[in-house]
């Protein structure tokens, strides 16, 4: 099991697409979606309806933790990206006594070395 801990100011929103979310308790749907296509050699407009998939999201606020999700969130390419950028923290739940994650260099205490304002960063 995982733990996320968004340690940015900001609400990150994050697509859910890997196989292992794929079931409707994710959020994973199919609706219908209407388009308008032109056919090329009469220019006449019909309209089409196709199911299409629509993947569910994860919205994390800032400073938030959500504990208890599957191993496989850390697969996900919005976590990845949000991790390698400092955003996003991925625990594993699985040993007991882990010590959080060592925040990103440039960042001590909370603060920036650049002089930035301070911002909160989850315990």
């Amino acid at each position: 099991m995982k733990t996320l801990v968004n340690v940015g100011r900001r609400r990150c929103v994050i697509t859910l697409d890997h196989p292992e979310f794929h079931r409707r308790v994710w959020g994973f749907a199919r609706q219908f979606v209407c388009t308008h296509e032109m056919n090329p050699r009469t220019g006449a407009v019909g309209r089409a309806e196709r199911l299409r998939p629509a993947k569910g999201t994860l919205m994390i606020l800032g400073g938030e933790k959500i504990e208890h999700l599957p191993d496989a969130i850390a697969a996900v390419p919005d976590v990845a990206r949000l991790q390698r950028l400092g955003i996003l923290r991925v625990i594993n739940e699985d040993v007991d006594g882990v010590p959080l994650p060592m925040p990103p260099p440039g960042i001590k205490n909370g603060v920036k070395k650049n002089g930035d304002k301070p911002r909160k960063v989850a315990e």
